[in-house]
């Protein structure tokens, strides 16, 4: 991750530009790893769901999407 920090003036001009930077491989690597065993859970979920379930859980997904679409 890397970013300038602005320092400003007296008059509130920018006059330099710090750069910061952090090394994020571990975070990413543990979000990648988060974001997979999410995706195992689900599938095993919707697996355990009878076709009555799974036809509810669809209609929501469906309003959730319907939803974000019109923000």
């Amino acid at each position: 991750d890397f970013s300038l920090k602005p320092i400003k003036g007296e008059e509130g001009e920018v006059k330099w530009l710090i750069p910061e930077g952090r090394d994020i491989t571990e975070r990413k690597k543990i979000e990648e790893e988060a974001q997979e065993r999410l995706r195992k859970l689900e599938i095993f979920y919707k697996a355990s769901m009878d076709r009555e379930e799974r036809i509810i859980e669809l209609k929501r997904e469906i309003e959730s999407l319907k939803n974000n679409l019109k923000k």
